[in-house]
């Protein structure tokens, strides 16, 4: 892991500070504003020069190392905790705490993703008027012609 760091080109210290703030969960527009001066700035020139200063050779492979380093602490994580589950249900099925283990292997299998929390989807019942209506907003009426010759539909206009 130092080899690979050693390897990385140097960067200023405003470069990094900004590196970090994305290490940190900024956004890039805001780590721009914690690295640099920006009390000139409009923030659509912000979020360009933050846009150019990530994209950039060495900056660029810093943000690369630092989100492959990441990727890695979580699988190492992931892969911890669950020998720490496996443990733990082999230890309350030995001490005889039936519950306990069951919930052991509850936890074991939601964090293999054997178990997938509910979700509600709502679904907004749309008119086939007002679906034509965008596509012909977005397209032209002859995207909605060919729509409405598609379905089957007689001009809904």
């Amino acid at each position: 892991m130092q080899d690979q760091v050693d390897s990385l080109p140097d960067l200023t210290e405003k470069q990094m500070n900004f590196v970090l703030g994305i290490q940190k969960g900024l956004s890039k527009s805001d780590a721009y504003r914690q690295a640099y001066d920006r009390s000139h700035m409009k923030p659509d020139s912000i979020w360009c020069n933050a846009s150019k200063l990530a994209s950039s050779t060495k900056v660029a492979q810093w943000l690369a190392y630092l989100k492959a380093s990441q990727i890695m602490e979580a699988v190492y994580t992931k892969e911890e905790h669950l020998k720490d589950l496996a443990e733990a249900a082999r230890w309350r099925k030995e001490h005889r705490a039936p519950s306990a283990y069951v919930k052991a292997i509850e936890c074991l299998g939601r964090c293999s993703g054997h178990y997938v929390d509910k979700s509600e989807i709502t679904h907004i019942e749309k008119s086939d008027k007002d679906m034509l209506d965008k596509l012909e907003q977005m397209l032209g009426p002859d995207a909605r012609r060919a729509a409405e010759r598609r379905l089957g539909i007689k001009g809904l206009h």
